[in-house]
């Protein structure tokens, strides 16, 4: 009889501490574009004209995504050696140099956030740090490599200051560059993340994406969600840049991989590659922690990148209006 009460009193226990769980665990439905933008109405720049765009994890659309080395892909992802470069067009519209910035940030039309932000008058640019197939570099160096660069451009800017738009991986490379304090130049304005695991990604998704070598690709060490912890909780936001955390909670229909859309929801809402609470910073229970110095968090029903599926934070909708996160950015921008 007291081994039944026992029994059912552990029963209880543990269901008790689930629903605390679950009550202390930060709602993730979809919020319109409405509801977003009226978190924050008003600019913050003043005659900014000069973004930097920082591409993600080996040059493709999500973590593991396409590349043209030993593992015999096509895209090559990209060098530190490219350097920065700005987007140009030619007489006919035409983008120059366009390997210099496909296909991360631009669809198979050649459209996407940088036209749409050029459009408007910015002064866009691309950044580079080495990650491909063979090689990814240390997210140490590639802050180094993403610092000269920004120095590069920064005068062409009214206030010596430029806007940072980070997709995926490179939120991380320009966070090490903004939160190293013996690195950081006071060059940056604001800096918008999309889809970046601020709060690492867990370690048996990892190893699941693709095989990754760590060896060769190193930031997949520092990006677990052990050593994401040991970085927010030593480094503090860059004293006067903005940051905008930009996160997407995906529906299965928007999402080409249902297995893997199926085993990371086992952790969470996702955008087909990194957890929606990671992207956001956000705390998820009252075992978990929230990164502080947060300007803005925006939760979407974006994907990851245009071959994780649907609806990607950079490209057009499927019913070909602009993204959820350009509208964020640019009510941000005006």
């Amino acid at each position: 009889m007291n081994k039944q009460y026992l029994k059912w009193g552990g029963v209880l226990g543990v269901t008790i501490l689930l629903l605390i769980l679950s009550a202390c665990e930060q709602p993730t439905a979809f919020q319109s574009e409405s509801e977003m933008l009226s978190l924050h109405q008003k600019s913050f720049l003043s005659g900014n004209q000069v973004v930097v765009l920082v591409h993600g994890f080996q040059g493709g659309g999500a973590l593991g995504g396409s590349g043209s080395g030993s593992n015999g892909n096509t895209n090559p992802g990209f060098s530190a050696e490219m350097g920065i470069t700005q987007l140009k067009l030619d007489e006919n519209g035409q983008i120059i140099e366009k390997d210099l910035m496909q296909p991360y940030f631009l669809d198979e039309n050649d459209e996407g956030l940088p036209i749409w932000l050029y459009d408007l008058g910015y002064d866009v640019w691309f950044a580079h740090y080495t990650s491909g197939p063979d090689v990814t570099d240390s997210l140490d160096e590639s802050a180094m490599n993403l610092s000269v660069q920004i120095n590069q451009v920064k005068d062409l800017d009214s206030d010596g200051k430029v806007v940072l738009i980070a997709a995926s991986l490179g939120g991380l490379v320009s966070r090490y560059y903004l939160e190293n304090t013996e690195l950081y130049a006071n060059n940056v304005e604001a800096i918008f993340t999309l889809g970046t695991p601020h709060k690492g990604m867990p370690v048996g998704m990892l190893l699941d994406l693709g095989f990754i070598d760590t060896e060769t690709q190193e930031p997949i060490v520092d990006i677990t969600n052990e050593a994401m912890r040991t970085f927010n909780e030593t480094h503090e936001r860059a004293e006067g840049v903005k940051y905008y955390l930009i996160g997407g909670n995906a529906p299965i229909a928007y999402v080409d991989n249902k297995v893997l859309y199926h085993a990371l929801k086992l952790f969470g809402d996702h955008d087909g590659t990194v957890l929606t609470g990671s992207a956001l910073g956000r705390k998820k229970n009252i075992f978990d922690y929230e990164i502080a110095g947060i300007s803005g968090r925006f939760e979407t029903d974006e994907t990851h990148g245009f071959r994780v599926g649907i609806n990607p934070y950079m490209g057009k909708r499927s019913d070909g209006s602009l993204s959820a996160t350009f509208l964020i950015i640019e009510s941000l921008l005006q």
